[in-house]
């Protein structure tokens, strides 16, 4: 009994040894596919002039074949994603041609893989592999989760055979789609207080300071054609960075839906944290939506915001006037000015100018502050003023702070209105100008206007004279510019100008105003630079109202018109002809006068010729 027992035991060991090894000797080697691609069309039963199904072929090849005339059964097909259960369809050719192979009917089909012979008929395929030909379902997603191009696995075919009892074979295949994506990010523009730039994929913005706002104009394209009638629904546009010093104002935006062949601007915006740190922030914008068949589409688009914060950096923030509109009555009024030291330095020499020529202010109100680094601070300062003694109108306040006391940081301008009226006769100075000081500057000033609030409208060019004097005791070369006028003025060229030690010259700096400027009051700053460094500025008002003024017509020449003043071009142009008929006869008189002595001079060489 215990004989037989062991036998059957050995019997048993030796039967699951060979079915094991079996098993692991007789597997088949089949090629998975990978079909489409970035640029490959889906089905779409929504265009009624195109072909409604669109599909691919690949060939799987078996490379390890036990032996010949091995039939091989497809006993399974399995789909990956049930999003494309009703739409995904499979071919099988050669030598048996199989239709319409669905994921709820496997082990019914035969392919016939005879690696004994390399062709059929000389003219098919090797018999050791087999093409299948996959549709591209109409709902087949463009992009994956991180809104980028992306290839997705839809489904495995297994092949499998029972050789004998104790071997079989089995081959696995899988399927992997792409389609083409049609919602792109076609254009990206920030604006940078006022200053723009286009954005690429991989681009930084540099320079970034805290506090600086950002705004995104980000153009979105359907590429879909017209013929498709695939218009993409529910499109979102999201921004998304990697640290809090950016706040943005709303990080998504809900486009809405975008035509077939049609695009769509939409604005996003944010700043800069004004304690944010000397480092670059990665962002990305991101766009998706589904077409009408419920294939996603997206795209993405990366870039980075680099701050840079300086040592010494003190900003003017909120400045306010009160009142900021003057009665007679007013003696005085409150300037409510914030600061923050946004330098990676802590300050205590802190200070803040405020000057106005018009208004005869030139005055210290701050000295030796204190802030640590991304300290704030507001400070009241009060002004004394006389309403009485000035023409009513706007005037432009220029603030300036400094560290270490006398270094410049940061300007604004603020405007305060008089409308006190008094007769120019009453008035005890000109516009804060006395009659006796000859337009004299104080020593330490290199700059001045005579004028600082000017009025125009759009279109119009305004001339600004700027007064400048070298204050040092050997010549200088300065260049002068005009800054923050980039929202209501085009851009103006710069000036460079030599003066001698104690030199004064007045120099006119022209500005034009835009077209697409909205009527108000705006601010701009003269700049004075030498060396690359400021070293005086001075603020002016420019109040747009209305049309352009109509250009002159009939203009002749530089400055001279038709119209009054005509006479004036009709006289000059009469004695320049006086001048040129003048010339005319002089010249005829002195020709003729020449051809008679040349003519002379030929009769009397005749004559001696006839004598000899």
């Amino acid at each position: 009994m215990n004989k037989k027992l062991t036998l059957m035991g050995i019997a048993y060991m030796i039967f699951t040894v060979l079915f094991s090894v079996g098993v692991l000797a007789t597997g088949v080697t089949t090629t998975d596919l990978s079909l489409g691609g970035a640029g490959q069309p889906a089905s779409n039963p929504e265009d009624d002039d195109g072909p409604e199904v669109i599909s691919v072929t690949g060939t799987v090849i078996f490379d390890t074949l036990p032996g010949a005339e091995t039939k091989i059964k497809v006993s399974d097909i399995t789909l990956l994603s049930s999003k494309y259960s009703k739409d995904l369809s499979l071919s099988f050719s050669n030598p048996v041609g199989i239709e319409n192979i669905l994921k709820n009917s496997p082990g019914l089909f035969v392919v016939e893989v005879d690696p004994s012979d390399d062709t059929i008929d000389g003219s098919l395929p090797p018999d050791n592999q087999i093409t299948i030909r996959v549709m591209i379902p109409a709902n087949l997603d463009a992009i994956n989760n991180l809104f980028q191009p992306a290839a997705f696995e839809v489904g495995e075919i297994i092949f499998s055979e029972a050789l004998t009892p104790f071997t079989s074979i089995t081959g696995k295949t899988k399927i992997t789609l792409q389609r083409e994506n049609q919602l792109e990010i076609q254009d990206i523009d920030a604006d940078v207080d006022g200053k723009k730039q286009s954005i690429d994929d991989g681009d930084n913005i540099e320079n970034l300071k805290p506090g600086d706002s950002i705004e995104f104009d980000v153009e979105i394209e359907n590429n879909f054609d017209k013929k498709s009638k695939l218009e993409i629904e529910n499109v979102d546009l999201g921004l998304d960075c990697d640290s809090n010093d950016f706040d943005i104002d709303d990080s998504s935006v809900d486009v809405g839906d975008i035509q077939e062949d049609d695009s769509q601007i939409e604005n996003m915006r944010g700043q800069i944290e004004d304690d944010a740190e000397d480092n670059t922030i990665g962002c990305d914008l991101n766009v998706a939506g589904e077409d009408l068949n419920g294939a996603k589409h997206g795209d993405t688009t990366d870039f980075g915001l680099e701050v840079d914060r300086k040592n010494h950096d003190i900003q003017l923030k909120s400045i306010n006037a009160n009142p900021s509109s003057l009665v007679c009555e007013d003696t005085s009024f409150q300037l409510s000015v914030g600061l923050i030291n946004l330098g990676t330095s802590d300050e205590d020499g802190i200070a803040l100018d405020v000057t106005s020529k018009t208004l005869g202010l030139n005055q210290r109100v701050i000295s030796n502050l204190e802030l640590n680094e991304d300290d704030t601070s507001v400070e009241i300062a009060t002004i004394a003023i006389d309403p009485t003694s000035i023409k009513s109108g706007t005037y432009a306040i220029q603030l300036q702070s400094f560290y270490d006391n006398v270094k410049l940081s940061d300007t604004e301008v603020i405007q305060v209105e008089n409308l006190c009226t008094v007769k120019d006769d009453e008035l005890e100075t000109d516009n804060g100008n006395d009659d006796n000081d000859g337009g004299a500057q104080t020593p330490l000033e290199k700059l001045s206007l005579d004028q600082d609030v000017f009025k125009s409208s759009i279109s119009k060019t305004i001339s600004i004279p700027v007064q400048l004097s070298n204050t040092e005791n050997s010549a200088v070369e300065y260049t002068l510019s005009l800054v923050n006028t980039d929202e209501f003025a085009e851009p103006a060229s710069t000036k460079s100008v030599f003066l001698n030690p104690g030199q004064t010259s007045t120099v006119f700096l022209n500005l034009k105003i835009r077209e697409d400027v909205a009527d108000g009051k705006y601010s701009g700053t003269v700049k004075l630079a030498q060396a690359g460094q400021t070293v005086d500025t001075a603020s002016f008002a420019v109040d747009v109202t209305g049309s352009p003024v109509a250009a002159d017509k009939g203009k002749i020449g530089a400055g001279l018109t038709l119209g009054e003043g005509s006479s004036k071009v009709f006289w000059i142009i009469g004695d320049i002809i006086l001048i040129v008929i003048a010339i005319f006869f002089i010249r005829l008189i002195f020709m003729s006068g020449k051809g008679k002595d040349k003519r002379k001079k030929m009769a009397d060489y005749e004559a001696q010729a006839k004598k000899r």
